[in-house]
């Protein structure tokens, strides 16, 4: 998806977790960051990438269930990062 590096990414996605304009899904993305920063793999950090990118109100209503995940978002990566 880009040519950074991990590290910058990471920093990147830090970023994507920490300005969303509606504030439960902040809080409920700085849990998933502060538990998962770490251990996500430089594999699926694109994939992690594209599901943070989402709009906001979208991805608030995947996280708490009302809307299904989109296709294009591996459903095993969704439940290995978001599902504990």
């Amino acid at each position: 998806m880009t040519a950074l590096d991990p590290a910058t990414r990471r920093k990147k996605l830090r970023y994507l977790v920490a300005r969303r304009a509606n504030l439960e899904l902040e809080f409920l993305l700085r849990d998933f960051w502060n538990r998962w920063a770490d251990a996500i793999s430089d594999e699926d950090l694109d994939e992690v990438e594209r599901f943070l990118a989402m709009e906001d109100l979208d991805l608030l209503e995947i996280l708490l269930r009302r809307r299904p995940l989109p296709a294009d978002i591996p459903r095993d990566l969704f439940e290995r990062y978001f599902s504990k």
